[in-house]
């Protein structure tokens, strides 16, 4: 009898599900745990056409009580090794790597729309992506969208700019910007280098490191989803540190992740725990103490692991108005790459100079294209209003001078 009834557990159905992915799927966690307890169903066992696992398809769809009873199978299990997570997750770990070799070909003949649905058969964590979001609702999006897809949308236009860095498609990352304020071609080819030498994001011969930026990427966000951190990180209020809480404890829900190498995973978890806000950094509204967490990781990981954060942040940023459109990247045009650049180019300098120093340099280099002197302490907090304020020119810096001396004393 039992023998028969583990037969029937290992027979797809026509969608190449096995009774412990449809049961996983649908949130029959007194299902889940008869069939993992009397030894009748693999754990492990991929989805014929996905590759994903049973936990997948749990945290896919919210299904709280099948994820503990999934989780707690795999603990009984005895803990993974990094090793052992890779080599069971072989489907998701070939189109990975596929695509990143296809994006970095000399060749490359992807659209956005087949790098699109080969991401999202790619990265199952995509497919988080909802119920009760953190984001704040989006008044760029061209229709009212619901909080997680504004979220997903947002992932997708980074996903997007990575592709387009990567794949050097300079037409397709600007096609959307003002011509007046089109990112300049001189900028382009800075990003190129910067991608190429700095962050080793390009290299044919290294398909892994595009998997990996690819990878964080589709997660990096999900700690803003309330529903899956509150089933996998309960008590975190902070999205990162809930994302991080996750990777340390229950990875498995995290097969993209999973799948990395070694080298890779710990960029990952290094840049989740940077506590920095490089966007506010940007406008000046942080202080030089808020440098040191990046300078710690640039004192204990060094320059490869700065260099993963910061392409982290710009394609995020390059992405932020996803929900309006993902033609192109609306952000990150010239003023706003200019800007990007400045915090780019002073973050550097932490390998040999104090974040007063750094913060300082940043300051200057705002002040000189708001037509600001940067002299004395006024001159600081006349900067730093100009820099909250989004000037990038000397005619908004003098606007902001005049309204400054028009208070009274």
């Amino acid at each position: 009898m039992s023998e028969c009834v583990r037969r029937n557990m290992n027979i797809y159905n026509n969608e190449g599900l096995l009774p412990l992915h449809v049961a996983a799927k649908a949130g029959n966690a007194m299902a889940c745990e008869a069939m993992l307890s009397g030894g009748y169903a693999d754990l492990w066992a991929q989805a014929k056409y996905s590759g994903w696992v049973p936990l997948h398809f749990a945290a896919a769809n919210h299904q709280k009580a099948v994820i503990d009873v999934l989780l707690e199978a795999a603990r009984k299990e005895g803990e993974w090794s990094r090793e052992g997570r890779r080599v069971a997750l072989p489907k998701l770990h070939d189109c990975g790597r596929q695509l990143a070799m296809d994006i970095l070909s000399k060749d490359c003949s992807l659209t956005d729309e087949e790098f699109v649905l080969r991401a999202k058969k790619t990265f199952p964590e995509l497919s988080y992506f909802r119920g009760r979001s953190d984001t704040t609702p989006d008044q760029s999006a061209a229709v009212a969208l619901d909080p997680a897809e504004i979220e997903f949308r947002r992932t997708m236009g980074a996903l997007l700019s990575v592709f387009w860095v990567c794949a050097d498609r300079y037409d397709d990352f600007v096609r959307n910007q003002p011509p007046n304020n089109r990112l300049s071609r001189e900028n382009w080819d800075h990003i190129q280098r910067w991608a190429k030498n700095v962050v080793k994001l390009t290299d044919p011969n290294e398909p892994d490191a595009v998997d990996a930026m690819l990878c964080f990427m589709s997660m990096h966000d999900l700690g803003k989803m309330k529903d899956f951190r509150e089933e996998l990180a309960p008590g975190y209020q902070d999205h990162d540190a809930g994302l991080s809480h996750i990777l340390s404890k229950s990875p498995e829900v995290l097969p993209s992740y999973c799948r990395l190498p070694d080298k890779y995973q710990l960029l990952i978890e290094t840049s989740l725990k940077v506590d920095f806000n490089f966007g506010q950094y940007l406008q000046a509204e942080n202080l030089p103490a808020n440098i040191k967490n990046v300078k710690s990781l640039l004192g204990n990981k060094g320059d490869d692991a700065l260099a993963f954060y910061l392409f982290h942040i710009f394609a995020d940023m390059a992405g932020i108005m996803g929900a309006k459109s993902l033609d192109g990247s609306l952000f990150m045009t010239e003023t706003m790459f200019n800007n990007f650049k400045k915090g780019l180019a002073t973050l550097q300098l932490l390998t040999h100079e104090s974040m007063n120093d750094t913060y300082d340099a940043f300051l200057k280099l705002r002040g000189e294209e708001q037509g600001l002197k940067f002299e004395t302490p006024t001159d600081r907090a006349i900067i730093r209003l100009a820099c909250c304020s989004r000037v990038f020119d000397k005619e908004g810096g003098r606007a902001v001078l005049d309204a400054w001396n028009q208070l009274e004393p």
